[in-house]
């Protein structure tokens, strides 16, 4: 097939569509990735600054059976993991175009 021939044109006009076409979906997928990552980051943050303050609650309590070392690895953990997503940039504001 000859380059400049209506076909060739025609073919590549079809390529460049389907490469325009992926590099859309690709940042589709890339953007709604992250948006479910921050969301489930998000989460997770709400969910150690209850454990946080249920420890508190827990502490203070008197009762030695409420002390369990569970509860504190829970939080620990969960500290972890909040300060891993911080790390990585999950909590950083998201621009509006990504919105």
């Amino acid at each position: 097939m000859d380059y400049l021939s209506p076909g060739a044109a025609q073919y590549h006009r079809a390529i460049e569509y389907q490469i325009a076409s992926t590099c859309v979906d690709t940042i589709t997928t890339v953007r709604s990735s992250l948006r479910s990552a921050q969301a489930a980051a998000l989460d997770v943050r709400d969910a150690v600054e209850a454990l946080q303050r249920l420890y508190e609650q827990v502490a203070g309590n008197s009762d030695p059976r409420l002390n369990s070392g569970t509860l504190q690895l829970a939080l620990e953990h969960g500290q972890a993991l909040v300060a891993s997503f911080e790390a990585l940039g999950l909590y950083d504001p998201v621009p509006i175009e990504m919105l």
